[in-house]
């Protein structure tokens, strides 16, 4: 099972997981000033004096609404207490997201700021999701995208644009052209038409989240790529996929999940995947790097992690033993889940059912439509299989992008008979 570079990791690939800000220069206190004010500007602009009651949120002058605000933004709250604008503790500020706030601020309404529906922009700065799912207010997301497919067109479109920006012409070497294509012109064309064409979102797409989501991420520039996707970019598409030729459910919780009643109502089979969990450290488990660097690994608090340098390929593939391979049935549903997080974004994340002993020619599973995540996600999916599989094997085929080091974990790697 080898790796294959695939379109869906176009945006992760550009995008590093959650960096943190930190630091004396507190750029998340120069946003709390400059977001106050414009806020208590358009907050006087917008209630009238005599409407400036016991409840006004402005304080007794616009000088003092903006001390006041400015420490909500900047200070830690109270115990119990919740801000939706709060940067304290040294929170990674998303300066796309910080434009489009300020931006916001200066050219709303009245109408629409004081709306009961309003949800901010301003709120994904310092990488909180708006609560509302998005900044779409009262009009319901118009203009954004309006299904997976054109959710998935509009954000890979956006990250083909940095990848050929951003990327030095020294560095667009056959790993980058075999991800992202020879020209700015065939990554927005073939390669994200062919990702797209059988996108999916589950539990559903939420248009007014995606609308948020494309509306920040068109902001973003070569400075925004240690950003994560904008907060509601996941409100949007909790969990990304693609149609899969089976007619399986390319999703967590997919058709009969674990714990679901499966085909024929019966329960789930063991685990094929001996030290799926890793309790037994990592026996079973093979590293095998493929081109770059890598650093540390090892398992730790029950997940295996792997650090990555630049644009390194890495195989993590099961059984290392070949004596331990599982057979596949045909006729049988399938399910594989597992969870991962990676500390940046990803060029590519290949999750592979298929022959585990060479020449690796037989693929019963693939997906490259999972997105890892700051903090580990869970993803399952179901499948069956056309022709039997006697000598079955797992990996994951990862390929990570222009940011190093890049640390990957991986835990719960399950592969069970649903009937």
């Amino acid at each position: 099972m080898t790796a294959a570079a695939t379109p869906w990791t176009v945006v992760v690939g550009l995008l590093c997981g959650a960096a943190g800000c930190g630091g004396s220069s507190s750029p998340g206190a120069q946003f709390c000033q400059s977001w106050a004010a414009a806020f208590c500007q358009k907050l006087y602009a917008c209630t009238p004096a005599d409407q400036r009651g016991a409840d006004f949120l402005g304080g007794s002058s616009q000088t003092q609404c903006t001390s006041i605000w400015t420490h909500a933004c900047a200070d830690p709250p109270p115990q119990g207490v919740t801000f939706d604008v709060n940067c304290s503790g040294g929170r990674h500020v998303n300066t796309a997201a910080k434009t489009a706030c300020l931006n916001e601020l200066s050219t709303i309404s009245c109408d629409t700021f004081n709306s009961p529906t309003y949800a901010s922009v301003c709120n994904q700065v310092c990488a909180g999701a708006s609560q509302s799912g998005g900044t779409g207010g009262a009009d319901g997301g118009g203009g954004g995208p309006t299904d997976p497919g054109s959710f998935c067109q509009a954000l890979n479109k956006k990250a083909c644009a940095l990848a050929f920006q951003c990327t030095p012409l020294s560095s667009m070497d056959s790993t980058f052209t075999a991800i992202y294509g020879s020209s700015l012109s065939e990554c927005q064309g073939s390669k994200v038409s062919a990702l797209c064409q059988d996108a999916t979102c589950m539990p559903s797409y939420d248009p007014v989240a995606g609308k948020s989501c494309v509306d920040i991420f068109s902001l973003y520039s070569c400075a925004d790529i240690a950003n994560n996707l904008p907060a509601d970019c996941t409100l949007a598409c909790p969990i990304a996929g693609n149609g899969s030729p089976d007619g399986g459910v390319d999703a967590a919780g997919g058709t009969g999940g674990v714990g679901g009643g499966g085909t024929g109502g019966t329960g789930p089979g063991p685990n094929l995947i001996l030290n799926g969990d890793f309790s037994q450290d990592i026996t079973y488990w093979g590293i095998t790097l493929d081109a770059g660097s890598v650093g540390n690994s090892g398992v730790t608090n029950g997940e295996l992690c792997v650090t990555l340098g630049a644009y390194t390929t890495v195989t993590i593939g099961w059984p290392k033993d070949l004596s331990k391979v599982f057979s596949l049935r045909t006729g049988v549903t399938y399910q594989l889940s597992y969870q991962a997080q990676t500390t940046m974004g990803l060029a590519q994340f290949e999750a592979q059912v298929g022959q585990g002993v060479p020449p690796y020619a037989q693929i019963d599973f693939m997906t490259t439509a999972d997105v890892p995540g700051s903090q580990l996600l869970s993803f399952a999916h179901t499948f069956s299989i056309t022709t039997p599989e006697p000598q079955g094997g797992f990996a994951f085929n990862i390929i990570s992008g222009p940011a190093s080091p890049t640390t990957v974990c991986m835990a719960h790697i399950s592969l069970v008979a649903l009937n």
